[in-house]
């Protein structure tokens, strides 16, 4: 099999050469370009199977790539990298056709996974490609019999109409509902339900237009899952559809059942499944339609699943789970928003673990990894459902308060500190007692006139807390002294 051939364009040196060495390490083929000139020249030159484009190249957009593809008819696909993506922006490029949107530095199983995802993908639209074309073949063969030729027109008809209306979103439950509109017109199923299991490490999500019982909703789960032929228990996540005002299904499962898998990516990823109270009558022809149907539904709700799966990793912190800054920021200023708009109470925690250098400096990077994990985790068991997390870069982290004054966020942070004294962490024979310094303001201080400022005054509680002695508490109250200020630069 040949060598996966990729095409590098970062106009950053060190970014340039750190990505090619990955690759090559990773098995893959490689040639760079720095601009984009030598990035078109490189395309005149051959076809890559990928190109990873950092989106600070001047004069090449990923619009502007992919129009060379097509220009160049090269079967590739492109690979956008930031080094401060934004979410917005790559939720746009995902749009315009761009496989997936990377914050740099990619690490190599992302990147690897990503890789051969679109390479999968690659391959099923080249499936899909060949069999539209021996399609079209059939018909050109039966141009002698009008009916059946009619016939089959009308089923290309349907399926672009199709094709259409499922590439006009990335919402799985729009998508389902489509899909479930279809099939009902096509086999007249009394009770369509689809089931997705993208994610190995979590319970099936079952989707449908018909309000279910859980106990129902438990057997039919068991049923996909066994045409499915996994082992995974069956403990499904229902999602309701647009649920319709005259129900048919409520606890008598219908008898008779037709099951479609949901292949994607050379993968099945769920089922369909169709009940029906009388058995049904299915010929050749709409089966095959229902077939496709399958087919096509499954790619639209991978790329759902993708779309999803890139914004997450363009929101969150990859170590920690939790929010990262950019997100932050955002949820920052919709909640100041909120609570200027409202005159409700907004409250800020940030804080820092005390002495982290010397974990990393005396038990190394690994350690420190499962340090920062295991306070994020506590962090995110001590709080509310509205409230915001996030690791704002380094040992530094922010919890936003909605609806919450400083007292509470004091309490809050309180709690924090007490789990944390609970919790002592094992650092290979080693036992570790993580303590941390939080700086607490709120929306109520005269000095806090926007989000920036309500940032300001509790990294200023903050330094005062870490002045102090560290493993403390602090409200932003007054300015801080003017020697302390002169020496702002204080190393946490």
């Amino acid at each position: 099999m040949a060598q996966t051939q990729i095409l590098v364009v970062d106009p950053h040196d060190q970014d340039r050469s750190q990505l090619t060495n990955t690759l090559g390490n990773l098995g893959f083929s490689v040639v760079e370009a720095a601009d984009a000139a030598q990035a078109l020249a490189e395309l005149d030159r051959f076809m890559p199977d990928l190109v990873i484009l950092d989106e600070s190249v001047k004069g090449l957009t990923p619009d502007l790539m992919m129009s060379e593809f097509d220009r160049r008819t090269i079967d590739s696909f492109l690979i956008v990298t930031s080094g401060r993506p934004y979410l917005e922006r790559g939720m746009e490029y995902i749009r315009r056709g761009v496989f997936s949107y990377l914050e740099k530095p990619v690490s190599p199983a992302t990147l690897e996974r990503f890789i051969h995802s679109g390479l999968e993908n690659k391959q099923a639209y080249r499936y899909v490609v060949e069999m539209a074309q021996k399609l079209k073949q059939a018909n050109e063969a039966l141009e002698t019999e009008k009916a059946a030729l009619n016939r089959r027109t009308e089923q290309l008809r349907f399926l672009n109409d199709l094709g259409v209306k499922l590439s006009a979103t990335l919402n799985c439950a729009e998508i389902t509902t489509v899909v479930t509109e279809v099939l009902e017109n096509l086999a007249a199923p009394d009770l369509v339900v689809l089931m997705t299991t993208f994610n190995t490490n979590a319970p099936p999500h079952l989707m449908t237009q018909q309000r279910l019982t859980k106990a129902l909703a438990d057997r039919l789960s068991a049923e996909l899952i066994e045409e499915l032929k996994t082992p995974k228990v069956a403990d499904p996540t229902v999602l309701i559809v647009s649920p319709k005002e005259n129900q048919r299904i409520q606890n008598r499962k219908p008898p008779h059942s037709l099951t479609l898998p949901l292949t994607a990516a050379g993968n099945v990823y769920g089922m369909v499944g169709l009940w029906y109270y009388q058995p049904p009558t299915l010929d050749p022809d709409l089966k095959m339609l229902l077939d496709s149907v399958a087919l096509m539904s499954a790619q639209a709700l991978f790329n759902a699943h993708q779309h999803e799966s890139a914004l997450l990793l363009a929101s969150h912190d990859p170590l920690t789970g939790l929010l990262n800054r950019r997100a932050f920021d955002q949820a920052l200023e919709r909640e100041f928003g909120r609570s200027t708009r409202y005159n409700t109470d907004l409250s800020l925690i940030i804080i820092d673990l005390d002495h982290f250098k010397s974990v990393n400096d005396r038990y190394g990077h690994k350690a420190g990894d499962y340090v920062l994990q295991k306070v994020s985790d506590l962090m995110n068991r001590c709080v509310r459902s509205t409230d915001v997390v996030a690791r704002l870069g380094g040992e530094e982290f922010a919890i936003l308060l909605p609806n919450t004054d400083t007292s509470m966020a004091v309490q809050l942070a309180g709690r924090i500190q007490e789990k944390l004294r609970q919790n002592v962490l094992h650092l290979g024979d080693a036992l570790h007692l993580q303590t941390v310094s939080q700086g607490v303001a709120d929306t109520t201080h005269l000095e806090v006139a926007n989000a920036e400022n309500l940032v300001r005054m509790a990294d200023r509680a903050l330094y005062v807390a870490k002045e102090e002695g560290r493993n403390t508490i602090r409200r932003a109250m007054e300015p801080l002294p003017p020697e302390w200020e002169k020496d702002r630069a204080y190393a946490r």
